[in-house]
């Protein structure tokens, strides 16, 4: 009588048991190889329908109109506003500084940023309805949405740019 092959520590292999193991060894690789080919075509698919609702403006002038005529209104409003709201506005919405952290900087106090910064909110809602737009107004609580500003959301593409602190020191 023949005894079964040892598996390296002197015990005999049950053949059956061993075909069983391989077999389910190749089921499990066949398995992951299965599941990282579905995620993987699961993240195309979220990757597709994200980036095909948001053309880049060069792609579309249509986009690129009306981001540079967004701009020009965004700036325009910004131009006419008095130069302390329109820092404080900045350095909160822009730069994402706490209302705390603005007042510091600018000597004033913290309710008085609160009131620059809905102030200037309140005069965008208004010029926004003037050209027959009417703006979503946020819940109390968002302040911003995915950690962003909310006004950067509106202005999509012009995020690069946002100005630098030092930038705004000189507009006060």
């Amino acid at each position: 009588m023949r005894s079964a092959p040892a598996n390296g520590r002197g015990k005999a292999i049950d053949k059956d048991t061993h075909d069983t193991d391989e077999m389910r060894e190749m089921q499990d690789r066949r398995d992951t190889r299965d599941e990282v080919s579905r995620r993987r075509t699961a993240w195309e698919e979220r990757y597709v329908l994200d980036t095909a609702g948001s053309a880049a403006s060069w792609m579309s002038p249509e986009v690129q109109f009306q981001e540079a005529e967004l701009d020009r209104f965004y700036r325009g409003v910004l131009d006419s506003l008095e130069p302390r709201a329109r820092l404080a506005f900045l350095m909160v919405r822009e730069l994402g500084l706490s209302y705390d952290e603005v007042a510091t900087q600018l000597g004033i106090a913290t309710a008085l940023v609160h009131e620059h910064v809905s102030g200037v909110e309140r005069r965008f809602r208004e010029e926004l309805k003037q050209v027959d737009v009417e703006a979503p107004v946020a819940p109390k609580a968002a302040v911003s949405v995915e950690g962003r500003p909310a006004l950067r959301l509106i202005r999509g593409g012009l995020r690069e740019r946002t100005p630098r602190l030092s930038d705004l020191r000189g507009a006060a």
